[in-house]
């Protein structure tokens, strides 16, 4: 299984990019992401500590930890529409970044229908970067 804290980690990153944490957001505290991950505090704090060096959130020692990173997708132009104007497809590439086997977790396997077979229990995990015109936009 990957480490904890790169799992809690790399969630917490996706809610910044994905705008569900926008610019200016007050993240959970310590202990409610303790609950909602699972996980121990020095988890939490070691996920945080890296949103922190990557510039993604500042912390404040009684006041909480704050989105920094404003989220701008460069380079697109004009998008290529797919069968419905719903789907959206920017034209790009993406290059992989990280490739890893991880444990599926219980939300995994209800999001995947994955079964409580073995050959279930573990799956893939990518980080890839899109790139538009030599350009990234979405991690």
């Amino acid at each position: 299984m990957a480490l904890k804290f790169k799992y809690v980690f790399t969630q917490l990153q996706m809610k910044i990019i994905f705008g569900e944490w926008p610019e200016g957001y007050r993240i959970p505290t310590e202990m409610e992401l303790c609950e909602q991950y699972n996980v121990s505090r020095v988890t939490i704090r070691r996920a945080l500590d890296g949103l922190v060096t990557q510039g993604y959130i500042s912390r404040t020692r009684g006041r909480g930890s704050f989105v920094l990173f404003k989220r701008s997708v460069v380079g697109l132009g004009y998008p290529q529409i797919i069968e419905s104007e719903a789907e959206i497809v920017p034209k790009g590439t993406y290059r992989i970044l990280l490739k890893e086997q991880v444990e599926a977790s219980p939300t995994d396997k209800a999001q995947f229908n994955l079964s409580d077979r073995p050959e279930d229990s573990m799956m893939w995990h990518f980080k890839s970067l899109h790139i538009v015109d030599g350009k990234p936009s979405v991690l």
